[in-house]
């Protein structure tokens, strides 16, 4: 976030589909709907040459969609002049550890 801004990262389980889910949530620009399709294209950036390889997002699909997972997002650009909040919050959903306890089943009853 150019300039500074707010992160937020918040981690749970979905009660519905037992995923396991971290939010990311920022205050910044946003991105703009003319680029929002690519994103997650390998070598796609909006940086100047030499501030960025394009490859961030595309490294993170790729691994997550490895992994029986999924990601999205949800972003508030900034019109042109206009107020308002801005922002993007990005959503990763991945599956439990395989073999892993589920951690929304109930506690074993004690003996």
């Amino acid at each position: 976030m150019a300039g500074g801004g707010k992160l937020t990262v918040v981690t749970k389980v979905n009660p519905y589909t037992h995923m396991v889910e971290a939010i990311f949530a920022d205050t910044g620009a946003g991105i703009p709907k003319e680029v929002a399709d690519r994103i997650f294209d390998p070598f796609f950036t909006t940086k100047k040459v030499g501030e960025g390889t394009g490859l961030g997002l595309a490294v993170s699909y790729a691994i997550i969609q490895k992994y029986g997972g999924d990601i999205r997002f949800e972003t508030r650009a900034a019109i042109q002049g206009g107020q308002g909040p801005t922002g993007t919050t990005f959503f990763v959903s991945l599956p439990p550890e395989a073999g892993a306890a589920d951690p929304l089943a109930p506690e074993p009853a004690a003996t």
